[in-house]
């Protein structure tokens, strides 16, 4: 049995997995200031935006967590 706490076959895909959420993060940064400054630069204003980007991006992880997961 083993203690992993990784599935099987996480190393091969540890490449692709570093890369996108390295391309991931810069994306999300990149989101963020473009609706801060779109809404004048006013951080309070741009939360309802940011909150739909949170919810639409978790929603898309777990789904193609999920068709990733039933392949194996």
């Amino acid at each position: 049995m083993s203690l992993s706490i990784y599935p099987k076959g996480y190393m091969k895909f540890k490449p692709l997995i570093l890369i996108a959420g390295t391309l991931g993060i810069i994306i999300l940064v990149a989101l963020v200031g473009r609706t801060i400054q779109a809404s004048g630069g006013d951080a309070e204003r741009a939360i309802p935006r940011l909150l739909g980007y949170l919810f639409f991006f978790t929603l898309l992880a777990v789904i193609i967590k999920r068709i990733f997961l039933r392949q194996r």
